[in-house]
């Protein structure tokens, strides 16, 4: 999210830390190396490679409250990556935490702004980013309950519609009123 921010230095320590969290359980899941993945594409251009020394001095690399609390954040997303937060995991995160001087309701304030992106994000995934009706081997009419709470003349397909030759065009947003 706003790891482009970080300057070179920070995004190297940052990839180190990343890689401490997610060998802090012993295993890496298939969700945290593919969160591992979205991260490096975020930091594009920056080198991923294991540097020496990357994490000696983190107070001076993140100097900034703002790119404390952007390591801090970022982390805890790829934490969360699994669907769980293993001890050790939560040690790091607070040892970090620590380090920074970032109190702990502040941490915790962090938490679960983390903890509300991620849930979202995932029903973003379960409900906006699912293939359609037809793709998932449903009919239009295999959930009535749904259409009639879009109703006719509302919902995606509405938005579609062309509008007659005068007709003025209606915004979209009109498509997803009450």
């Amino acid at each position: 999210m706003y790891l482009a921010e970080l300057t070179r230095d920070q995004k190297s320590a940052f990839i180190a830390l990343a890689r401490q969290l997610v060998v802090q359980d012993q295993s890496a899941t298939h969700e945290e190396i593919e969160a591992l993945r979205q991260l490096a594409a975020e930091l594009a251009g920056a080198d991923l490679s294991a540097q020496p020394g990357a994490t000696d001095n983190l107070e001076t690399t993140f100097a900034t409250d703002r790119s404390r609390v952007i390591a801090l954040l970022e982390l805890l997303r790829l934490a969360y990556s699994d669907g769980g937060f293993d001890q050790g995991e939560i040690h790091l995160v607070v040892e970090l935490a620590k380090k920074f001087q970032v109190s702990m309701s502040r941490l915790r304030e962090i938490d679960a702004w983390v903890r509300q992106f991620v849930a979202l994000m995932r029903k973003c995934d379960e409900t906006i980013l699912a293939p359609p009706w037809p793709a998932r081997g449903l009919r239009r009419d295999a959930n009535p309950r749904l259409w009639t709470r879009i109703g006719p003349g509302r919902g995606p397909s509405a938005c579609a519609a062309s509008p007659a030759r005068n007709e003025p065009r209606r915004p979209v947003r009109r498509c997803f009123r009450p």
